[in-house]
């Protein structure tokens, strides 16, 4: 497809904001590739019942527009509330409150090394043990000869 280079220049020409439209009118004369482009977005156009003008807002009008704004920014806007904002509040109550709790508990002492039983398959030895309240096991092994 061959293209020319003031193809976008046709379009503004058609949208009414072209800045050099004598140049544009005498370059249609001239490029059959434009004057048809220019024929297809008249079609187009035409078609669509586009209005080949933008419509301007005028002085006079200008404080009506930005009242209508004004108000619509400065309407309060409802807040969700009832039932569902009371049970969005309990359950992140609920949550702080489950939170806070095991924080400060916490889990309880682990004795992991506390002995309950002992028993040995030396002849003649005999055990024995010692839990403190420190959580500290002591294990004594004796044999009637000789302690170890």
């Amino acid at each position: 497809m061959i293209t020319c280079k003031w193809t976008s220049k046709v379009e503004r020409l058609l949208d009414g904001e072209s800045q050099e439209q004598e140049a544009v009118q005498a370059h249609l004369a001239d490029c059959t590739l434009c004057a048809s482009h220019q024929r297809t977005l008249l079609q187009v156009r035409a078609a669509l019942g586009a209005e080949p003008e933008v419509p301007v807002l005028s002085d006079n009008q200008f404080p009506a527009f930005m009242e209508g704004i004004q108000a619509e920014v400065s309407r309060s806007r409802q807040r969700p509330g009832g039932m569902w904002a009371l049970m969005s509040l309990s359950a992140a109550a609920l949550v702080i409150a489950i939170a806070t709790f095991s924080i400060f508990t916490g889990p309880g002492p682990v004795k992991a090394n506390e002995v309950e039983s002992v028993s040995t398959q030396l002849n003649d030895a005999t055990v024995h043990w010692d839990n403190s309240d420190d959580g500290v096991t002591t294990i004594w092994i004796s044999i009637a000869e000789d302690d170890v």
